[in-house]
């Protein structure tokens, strides 16, 4: 279609308030294809066209700046205002009874491409444009600094530190199958995550507050939830681990958020229990996860490592440059308290997108340490919202409405492509001065920190307030889920003022390295029970049957498994039937 035709959609009077605000007079001629003709021989003038663009009001030149470079020939008021704070608004009419039409300058440009369709900017018309209007600027996300120590009801939580021995954590816990989960949904059950938040550093305890029930376990939930669609384990009525070995602590957490972020069906819009109808008809109108998380990234790899960041801020940003959150397209099948009542038929951003960005941020990326995050206590929000019905007696959303500020760690950087590797040494580690004695007892000199204590306990086992003594077996289990006895060293002899660890515990260390992988599972067996000690006897002296099983217990015998049905046929040939 021609920038002629484009014009010609347009009805006589739409024309004629145009070529009086472009032309500043009013058209000699009536007919409407005349005045079409006239229009576009004005606008495809490069003078006349860029001495109107030089005196439109500056905010409409910068709406146009927009719409020509961003929001392909389109208007898109939610993008525009997200980024400069303001829309143009109307004009105010001329006539004293609103006869006569008044029009944005920036209206000039903007003709239908089909009958009765949405007007844009005609590509003849952008490309004539561009000609003299310069591209809008870049749109950033501007940093915060905070100031030592943070206002009231304020909480640093540092998670690229704590990711590492929370991993070490959850491995161990994976081992010796701590992990139970629903057989059907594979939620971890609230045994589970009460057992395993005490292990871990959680946001919040819990509270009153219903509509946030669960704050004291998002942690537990993420870590449990994360491993479950990770390769390395596997679910059932408990995860089990997998063949897959863990790598290097932040190679593991890489390829656990890879699994989630790519592989992952789930929903994390789905934590907010308030909002009501996800699993009816609404899910079908939801977008695809996957889309969604790797929009986020995009916008989120934006962000500079190591600077803080607000919410609002990072929210604005993605509406600013039209990232695609956008969770479902039908918010009217999603309710508050009542289905009748309680639907979001204007549910917005704020109420549905931010909730959703929130969890993701907190519950899944902060988990894993992509991202360190503030959070603010949830007992002093009151974030009443007239807008939906249902909101307004609700101080608090969510569990996850108290993140306030964050910040991309290195490791995050690492895990989401931005670094090409990952040492963790601009992590500041905080090291409690302590005393390694005879026998794997420790004595500290003061209290160790939260992510310390977290550290210790994988291997020692704590029997006052400032002694640990060193385990056998829970070394072993951590070794087993991964860890390092050199991680273990280190963190020891970092903090102890001699160079050198007591001589039996240097011992104990190099045997447990070395006898670490002394017993294999080699196959799976079954054991058998005899009817008496003749038939026992029948089968141990048989030449065939006696190869294929060793006696156990009383009248007891081990059978491999994967010879069953050999085991089974020798039977029956020397009259011996198996039930």
């Amino acid at each position: 279609m021609k920038l002629i035709d484009s014009l010609i959609m347009a009805n006589a009077d739409s024309l004629k308030v145009r070529y009086k605000k472009y032309f500043s007079k009013s058209p000699s001629m009536t007919r409407k294809a005349d005045i079409a003709v006239e229009l576009e021989k004005g606008l495809m003038a490069p003078m006349v066209l860029k001495n109107y663009w030089e005196n439109m009001p500056e905010l409409e030149k910068i709406l146009i700046q927009e719409v020509i470079y961003n929001f392909q020939g389109m208007i898109d008021a939610i993008r525009f205002k997200a980024k400069y704070g303001a829309f143009p608004g109307k004009p105010p009419s001329k006539s004293l009874y609103g006869y006569e039409k008044e029009i944005n300058a920036y209206q000039v440009f903007f003709y239908p491409q089909e009958r009765y369709g949405q007007s844009l900017i005609h590509q003849t018309l952008i490309e004539q444009l561009k000609q003299f209007v310069p591209a809008p600027k870049a749109e950033k996300i501007a940093t915060v600094d905070f100031s030592e120590p943070l206002e009231e009801h304020y909480t640093m939580h540092n998670r690229e530190q704590s990711a590492f021995s929370d991993l070490n954590t959850m491995l161990t816990s994976l081992n010796n199958k701590e992990l139970k989960v629903s057989d059907k949904t594979g939620v971890p059950t609230a045994g589970a995550l009460k057992k395993l938040s005490a292990k871990l550093s959680e946001y919040y305890s819990a509270s009153d507050l219903d509509e946030v029930k669960g704050e004291e376990h998002i942690l537990a939930y993420g870590w449990i939830r994360l491993l479950a669609n990770s390769r390395f384990a596997k679910a059932q009525a408990s995860l089990i681990p997998s063949k897959q070995q863990a790598k290097s602590t932040a190679e593991t957490i890489k390829s656990i958020w890879d699994d989630w972020c790519y592989k992952s069906k789930d929903e994390e819009f789905n934590r907010i229990d308030v909002i009501k109808g996800q699993k009816g008809k609404a899910k079908r109108y939801f977008s695809d996860a996957v889309d969604r998380r790797l929009n986020v990234i995009e916008a989120l790899l934006e962000c500079e490592v190591n600077q803080w960041v607000s919410f609002d801020e990072f929210s604005r940003f993605i509406l600013a440059t039209g990232r695609d959150i956008q969770v479902t397209d039908a918010p009217e099948h999603l309710y508050i308290y009542d289905a009748h009542y309680g639907g979001l038929y204007n549910g917005g951003w704020d109420i549905i997108e931010e909730s959703y960005l929130k969890c993701l941020l907190v519950e899944y990326m902060a988990t894993l340490g992509v991202i360190d995050v503030v959070m603010y206590d949830l007992s002093q929000i009151s974030d009443s919202n007239d807008d939906y019905w249902g909101t307004v007696d609700l101080d608090c959303l969510h569990r996850y409405q108290g993140l306030r500020y964050f910040k991309l760690t290195e490791l995050g950087a690492y895990v989401l492509g931005k670094m090409p590797s990952y040492d963790g040494s601009n992590i500041p580690q905080s090291k409690t001065s302590l005393t390694v004695k005879r026998r794997g007892k420790i004595t500290c000199n003061s209290a160790l920190e939260p992510w310390e204590v977290q550290f210790l306990s994988l291997y020692a086992k704590q029997i006052d307030d400032d002694v640990w003594q060193l385990e056998r077996k829970n070394i072993v289990q951590a070794l087993q889920a991964g860890s390092d006895i050199k991680e273990l060293t280190e963190f020891l002899l970092e903090r102890e003022s001699q160079p050198f660890l007591p001589e039996d515990c240097e011992q104990l260390f190099q045997q447990l390295a070395k006898n670490i992988d002394g017993v294999k599972l080699q196959s799976e067996a079954i054991i058998f029970k005899c009817k008496n000690k003749e038939i026992f006897e029948l089968i141990t002296k048989d030449k065939a049957l006696s190869k294929l099983c060793q006696p156990f217990e009383a009248l007891q015998l081990i059978i491999p498994k994967n010879k069953e049905s050999t085991f089974k046929s020798k039977l029956n040939e020397i009259g011996v039937g198996y039930l």
